[in-house]
């Protein structure tokens, strides 16, 4: 009982009995609040064009100085005691020498942090995740839409076109977070990046906290909006491999 009050045979109409609230509601009210505010934001990021055309700030950024900053977070996070029982270990694979990315640091972040976070929402107890990235040559086109960019950055930001406007042998930077869980049917792998379709991992315990069905698209928005991919694959440890491009800067 989270609720209740207590009567005496003295209780009248103007004097009523006070209403006792156990800490596990007022957590559990707490907890419902966080999450409606949480999908109000998502909601309203998925939803406002100009959060892609008009919000990409390009610059020069070391990959490797990100993922260490993001295993700090994450580690301290994953050893606290909510996490306890989950026993998740995150590293990253990601070399010093690597050339700088040409994007918006800020965005970026923000796809490592949603496929992190799904990599344990989605996964039993014991998954390792690891954060990796490496240059590669491709002849796609690789470029960031100049209707993308803050058109007050543009006169600064000319450089862009010419770093990352590129159609043959373009290097690109993969940047891959995969983990040793449960893995994903290979049957909904086209599906997951679509608007409000949740992941499911092979689990015979599925998970309390299935999502929104957001995350993914957000990420496929950022990482589209920067003229990259995205996509997911098995990991060498049988889990699953969300992996994304993003163009390489000459600016270093």
């Amino acid at each position: 009982i989270l609720f209740r009050a207590k009567q005496t045979s003295l209780e009248t109409e103007t004097n009523p009995s006070p209403v006792v609230v156990e800490n596990e509601a007022i957590n559990l009210i707490q907890q419902s609040c966080d999450r409606q505010l949480q999908l109000m934001d998502s909601l309203m990021d998925v939803r406002s064009a100009d959060v892609w055309r008009t919000a990409l700030r390009p610059t020069s950024f070391d990959l490797k100085t990100l993922a260490d900053a993001l295993i700090a977070t994450y580690s301290t996070k994953f050893a606290g005691k909510k996490f306890a029982e989950k026993n998740i270990t995150i590293t990253h694979q990601i070399d010093a020498n690597l050339p700088f990315a040409l994007a918006d640091r800020t965005q970026i972040q923000r796809v490592f942090e949603n496929l992190i976070c799904n990599a344990d929402k989605y996964n039993p107890q014991g998954v390792d995740i690891i954060l990796s990235a490496s240059a590669q040559q491709t002849t796609a086109n690789a470029h960031i839409n100049p209707n993308q960019i803050n058109p007050n950055q543009r006169e600064q930001n000319k450089r862009v076109s010419k770093d990352a406007n590129r159609s043959k042998d373009t290097h690109l930077i993969r940047c891959v977070v995969s983990d040793s869980g449960k893995g994903i049917d290979p049957a909904k792998y086209a599906e997951l990046f679509t608007l409000y379709t949740r992941g499911q991992v092979q689990s015979p315990t599925p998970t309390k906290d299935k999502g929104y069905g957001l995350g993914l698209d957000i990420c496929r928005e950022i990482v589209t909006a920067h003229g990259g991919q995205i996509g997911v694959e098995k990991s060498e440890a049988g889990g699953a491999a969300f992996w994304f491009t993003l163009p390489i800067s000459s600016n270093v």
